[in-house]
């Protein structure tokens, strides 16, 4: 479920337009401009998500170059990860991501301070929505950050692997001994997100 959000904000401009002792008129005034930001923060949210090189690299699928660093340069995460050939991992994340921002407005004083209150996205949703293919109730987007096993037992080839899922890459005993760096991903796109929906115009 969305966690909440607040922020205050105070409005001179909309004071200067309505009557303060007119709250509605406010809150109304006060949703009409904040609303726009909004959906701009969060379209920046979304771009700062499919920008992320992570999620560049996995949108790549099987073939893609390790541009993200994640598994040092050797094979790509899309294969490493185990996902089906074809499949596209970061959909689920974008469509929690692109889901419109509802929040609420309340006056808190009569000189102008208001609450605005605003259901964002949560790494537990982007957690439940990114399941790694091979280990039930694990996430990919958490394992990025905090590390997934078998990085040493992985080999990854151009050529086609039969019984591979991804099509490129294997779990074997003669892997290649890859290490995993851990990198900063949905938490750090989320605070940011979080940070910015503070600034107001």
């Amino acid at each position: 479920m969305a966690r909440g959000i607040s922020v205050r904000v105070n409005r001179n401009v909309a004071l200067k337009q309505v009557m303060t002792s007119n709250k509605g008129a406010l809150a109304r005034l006060l949703r009409n401009t904040i609303g726009p930001e909004i959906e701009e923060k969060q379209r920046e949210l979304v771009l700062d998500f499919e920008r992320h090189p992570v999620t560049l690299e996995i949108k790549g699928g099987n073939s893609a170059s390790a541009s993200s660093g994640v598994t040092s340069g050797y094979g790509n995460l899309f294969s490493f990860i185990g996902f089906e050939e074809g499949s596209r991992p970061t959909t689920n994340i974008k469509q929690i991501l692109d889901e419109k921002i509802q929040f609420n407005i309340r006056s808190l004083s009569p000189d102008g301070l208001f609450k605005i209150t605003m259901q964002i996205p949560t790494l537990e949703e982007v957690f439940s929505a990114s399941p790694i293919p091979w280990a039930e109730g694990s996430s990919w987007a958490e394992g990025i950050e905090k590390g997934i096993s078998n990085i040493g037992s992985y080999v990854y080839t151009n050529s086609r692997f039969s019984g591979s899922r991804s099509g490129s890459g294997l779990q074997s005993s003669n892997g290649a001994g890859a290490a995993f760096n851990t990198t900063p991903y949905m938490s750090k796109i989320i605070e940011d997100f979080k940070r910015n929906l503070k600034k107001f115009k």
